[in-house]
């Protein structure tokens, strides 16, 4: 018999850290993913450093460290941009970070950073997690030299669209991708999970368990997203009007490629600058 429950969306920031802000969920999806056993007892939200790293803020949604590891955890919602340069600064900054004397310059801790990005296909077809990480190769043939590098700091980004599509990850990974994106349908059905903390994790982000706080943030957060938005539908707008006043023959469908605005946008737009 299955166990259908209604649940918030991981494509929540709000929802998302309320999830993985428990910490036997946190340690055991950083487990499945990295092959980590980190030791904590607090995930940190919205973790920024005392002091600044570098000329701009970081603020991180889920952060958590023992002696050994930190583990930095990052949800992309909106797909506006790449951001694949953003998340690769924050890694860079938090791996930075831990070194606290120039007397030395090995890293006390090994930086993990995981970026989900919610209902995205990975710009790599059929391929849900990608890494980034430092190894020193042979330039002829790419082999690793290995023990040169004490700690392997490590990137992971994480396309949770198209769960099934990826047949060479684990069956672990498999599962949190799969939960993730099948919460964005606003129900789960948890017989179809073997994990114990997926199964908690439907639990802590079902519906009857929004408070008041969560439905204010979220509320916010929706807020936030709608200006997004409308901001860069009128760069766009404002883009595709500067082609139209140009002295040249643009196709609808050329600038639709240029702009990311639909066809009948497009047309709407013409008839309103005739």
């Amino acid at each position: 018999m299955s166990e259908l429950i209604k649940v918030n969306p991981l494509s929540s920031g709000t929802v998302f850290k309320k999830g993985f802000s428990d910490v036997a969920i946190f340690t055991q999806m950083v487990k499945d993913f990295t092959g980590v056993q980190i030791k904590i007892t607090e995930v940190e939200n919205e973790k920024a450093f005392v002091e600044p790293v570098a000329n701009v803020a970081t603020k991180f949604d889920l952060f958590a460290e023992d002696k050994e590891n930190r583990v930095i955890v990052e949800a992309q919602h909106a797909n506006y941009s790449d951001n694949f340069d953003r998340f690769y600064y924050y890694h860079q900054i938090s791996t930075v970070e831990t070194i606290v004397s120039s007397n030395t310059y090995n890293f006390p801790q090994t930086v993990y950073t995981l970026v989900f990005f919610t209902d995205r296909n990975s710009p790599a077809e059929g391929k849900n997690i990608l890494v980034h990480d430092g190894e020193m190769k042979y330039i002829a043939d790419g082999e690793v030299i290995k023990g040169v590098f004490s700690r392997k700091h490590r990137l992971f980004f994480i396309f949770t669209k198209s769960p099934d599509s990826d047949s060479a990850i684990s069956e672990e990974c498999r599962e949190w991708i799969k939960a993730i994106h099948e919460t964005l349908t606003g129900s789960v059905c948890k017989t179809d999970y073997k994990n114990q903390e997926v199964k908690r994790l439907f639990e802590i982000i079902a519906t009857d368990k929004t408070t008041p706080e969560d439905r204010a943030k979220m509320k916010l957060e929706h807020n936030q997203k709608d200006a997004i938005k409308e901001a860069i539908f009128e760069e766009r707008l404002k883009t595709a009007r500067e082609f139209l006043m140009l002295p040249i023959e643009i196709s609808n469908s050329d600038l639709s490629s240029a702009t990311g605005l639909s066809l009948l946008e497009i047309d709407a737009l013409r008839k309103s600058l005739a």
